[in-house]
């Protein structure tokens, strides 16, 4: 698992491919730039990112039509 998910329970091969793109990104980024760097469906990077947030893991927010997401900064990791 990621550093920066080391302590949540264990996640499928594709949300934790999805996680550690927002490991490595330091801002906001939407479920389709995900989805090209994984080479995956937008809609199944933006349901592996709502997972996450539902997990307290990503925050996400609309701007307009688009959804921008990034990881949550916690200072327990």
């Amino acid at each position: 698992m990621t550093k920066f998910f080391k302590k949540s329970k264990k996640l499928d091969p594709t949300t934790e491919a999805v996680a550690k793109v927002f490991n490595n990104v330091n801002k906001k980024i939407t479920p389709s730039e995900v989805a090209q760097y994984l080479k995956i469906h937008p809609n199944t990077a933006k349901n592996r990112i709502l997972e996450l947030q539902k997990k307290g893991y990503v925050k996400c927010e609309k701007e307009g039509k688009k959804l921008f997401c990034s990881r949550k900064r916690k200072s327990n990791f």
